[in-house]
């Protein structure tokens, strides 16, 4: 057996053993009442009106909604691509360029891996965006609502 086996077991006894030979201090108190300070008797004088009626409104009372309203955030729709290799190309390139790029693609999916740069929450920011990819990669973007 393993030593903190061994010494959990002996714990375990002379706990035990203790509680068995150990009597505890139990103090008793005959006068309890007199140990006790006397409290004043307090009176409330609430005028109670027994024919109070509860109207409608206050039963009918619903808690507002919380809508959570985050602004809305704008993307830019590079391209779709059919080929994997074609995408991460041209991701690279517009890294290198400095835009803030990410992609949407399924690896080992027919489904077609599609481009993206942004998102940001000025819609003028985007639409700055696609003017320069217009004018310097002649990429015909797009602006989407980011999701």
């Amino acid at each position: 057996m393993k030593i903190i086996n061994i010494i959990l077991i002996l714990f375990i006894l002379i706990f035990f053993a203790v509680s068995f030979i150990y009597q505890p201090n139990i103090q008793t108190h005959k006068n309890v009442a007199g140990d006790l300070k006397d409290f004043p008797e307090i009176k409330l004088e609430i005028p109670l009106n027994e024919e109070l009626e509860i109207s409608e409104e206050i039963n009918s009372f619903q808690s507002p909604k919380l809508e959570m309203r985050f602004p809305q955030a704008w993307t830019v729709k590079v391209e779709t691509y059919v080929d994997l290799e074609n995408m991460k190309d041209d991701l690279r390139l517009l890294k290198k360029r400095g835009y803030k790029v990410y992609s949407e693609y399924y690896e080992g999916d027919a489904r077609p891996h599609i481009l993206f740069i942004g998102p940001t929450l000025n819609r003028s920011d985007s639409l700055k965006v696609i003017e320069e990819l217009e004018f310097s990669l002649k990429i015909k973007a797009k602006l989407q609502k980011y999701d």
